[in-house]
């Protein structure tokens, strides 16, 4: 009896370690398969974060405006008026030179990745993406209108800063 419960305890660690490898490794879609995307749907993407190379822009979305706030790979988004969400905002880049939006509400991001986090070159994201949904994105450079991914999770490519005491310098 005892044998038979440590074999199954044993598969069962087995098979989980095998289900998390599986995970871990799995290749996601790329961002520019949302091209063609129908309806609605629950997305899991992966793309290159585009660098933010302005101080601050203009954002329309959903009927408001919004100033950004751009802190290299992402940014801030505040309603002008003060009213309704905030949200982070970064901009993936597929393979193909796809581009969306994507848009993480601003205290669910803050309480995962604290007020400074380091977005890798990559990133994976579990979202909405609702076909026909746009912002657009007014900058110093011009007006440019991008497809929206209302972000749930980042599962891959951002962190918290690592917190540390700040350097002591004697001389």
């Amino acid at each position: 009896m005892l044998r038979t419960i440590a074999i199954a305890a044993v598969l069962a660690l087995v098979f989980i370690a095998i289900g998390a490898y599986a995970i871990y490794t799995s290749e996601y879609s790329d961002v520019s398969t949302l091209q063609s995307v129908t309806r609605a749907s629950r997305v899991t993407v992966q793309a290159g974060v585009a660098y933010l190379g302005y101080g601050t822009a203009t954002v329309i979305y959903g009927g408001k405006t919004y100033t950004l706030e751009a802190r290299g790979a992402y940014g801030i988004l505040m309603p002008t008026d003060g009213s309704g969400s905030s949200y982070a905002f970064f901009v993936m880049e597929g393979e193909k030179g796809y581009k969306v939006a994507a848009l993480y509400e601003l205290d669910s991001f803050t309480a995962r990745y604290g007020g400074s986090p380091v977005f890798e070159d990559t990133v994976v994201v579990d979202g909405v993406y609702r076909p026909g949904e746009e912002l657009v994105l007014l900058t110093p450079a011009g007006e440019e209108s991008l497809p929206v991914v209302t972000v749930n999770a980042i599962l891959k490519g951002c962190h918290a800063a690592y917190d540390s005491e700040k350097a002591v310098v004697e001389q």
